[in-house]
């Protein structure tokens, strides 16, 4: 074989030490995690507690991509079928929108 020495499969001996440094490294910031003070924050929730809604509830979120990306008309993004239909009246109840 030209070009190759006899340990050509073995791992190159300067890689290793890289390899135990970030297995170490790793380890310790386990160690850190796990081992660090419980901290909670205090919160004044006043009399809100999980005991006020009903059996069962589950809290959720949402949004929308029209109330974060911002107008069409800004320059940020081109119109959505979205824009059109927010312009066409009798589509939202009031005709309520972001541009009345």
């Amino acid at each position: 074989m030209i070009g190759l020495s006899a340990d050509a499969g073995a791992p190159a001996a300067h890689c290793l030490p890289a390899a135990v440094r970030l297995l170490l490294v790793v380890v310790a910031l386990v160690v850190l995690r796990c081992a660090g003070p419980r901290v909670r924050a205090a919160v004044d929730t006043g009399r809100l507690s999980r005991a006020v809604f009903p059996k069962g509830f589950v809290f959720g979120t949402a949004t929308s991509a029209f109330q974060v990306e911002d107008m069409a008309a800004s320059g940020s993004r081109g119109p959505s079928i979205w824009d059109p239909f927010v312009h066409t009246p009798g589509n939202i109840v009031g005709n309520a929108g972001y541009d009345r």
